[in-house]
């Protein structure tokens, strides 16, 4: 009996110390240092100095900003830990917002890097549009033309309205390459039902020149799409009725 117990003071001590082998949560305070870098280009895929960017934390009162260096380097020293937007602002490009950031126990390394576009130069001068069996083709005019040399890139909104809009809209492509005038941008009927038209709607279409970088993101605040790099000078909307 007596060497059961002893058996037993001999088990708690190796738990104990097994315990006190653990290593201890590093302190990591409450803040630290969130860094990262950005990539710029022009509304195509050529790339422009990288320096002058004005990223900022999102809403952050007093405002936080860095800018970037001529390496596209930004920094944010002793920044308290949180999950944050990024927005990103130079002249002449579209503003863009990341959103998402988590920064927590130590230094932060961004692990993306954002690649910014240009705003557009590419105009919607013309659309046109036939219903081959199950397939609408759009023909889309770009001024200046699209060529081998230099591909246009635009975007496609479908609505219910005439007033369809990149703010008003029930659909949207993603960014669109065309390297012919006009472009011929086609889809089916079935990824018009898939998103919520019906047989018998007139469906309307309208199309903004975009950049191959096109910034596109969500508002953290209002949860809309925002398309910052959209070319405004857009030919009028056309319309077809669903089969």
């Amino acid at each position: 009996m007596k060497r059961f117990g002893i058996l037993i003071i001999l088990l708690l001590l190796l738990a104990t110390f097994a315990c006190n082998d653990e290593p201890e949560e590093p302190d990591y305070g409450t803040a630290a240092d969130l860094y990262g870098k950005v990539e710029l280009y022009d509304d195509a895929q050529n790339p422009m100095p990288d320096d002058s960017v004005r990223v900022s934390i999102y809403a952050s009162k007093p405002l936080i900003l860095d800018s970037t260096d001529k390496d596209g380097k930004f920094f944010f020293k002793q920044l308290d830990y949180g999950t944050y937007s990024l927005m990103f602002e130079k002249n002449g490009y579209g503003t863009y917002v990341l959103n998402g950031v988590v920064h927590q126990k130590g230094d932060t390394h961004l692990g993306i890097v954002p690649k910014l576009g240009m705003h557009s130069t590419t105009a919607i001068t013309k659309l046109e549009d036939s219903v081959l069996g199950a397939v609408i083709n759009i023909a889309i005019y770009t001024q200046p033309a699209a060529s081998s040399n230099r591909p246009r890139y635009f975007r496609v909104f479908f609505g219910y309205s005439d007033n369809v809009s990149f703010e008003d809209y029930v659909a949207y492509s993603g960014v669109i390459t065309t390297n012919t005038q006009p472009a011929t941008y086609s889809i089916s009927m079935h990824k018009l039902l898939d998103w919520g038209f019906k047989p018998g709607d007139k469906v309307w279409i309208k199309a903004y020149g975009d950049s191959y970088y096109s910034n596109a993101f969500i508002d953290p605040i209002k949860g809309v799409h925002v398309f910052p790099n959209l070319n405004m000078n857009s030919a009028q909307a056309i319309s077809f009725t669903m089969p």
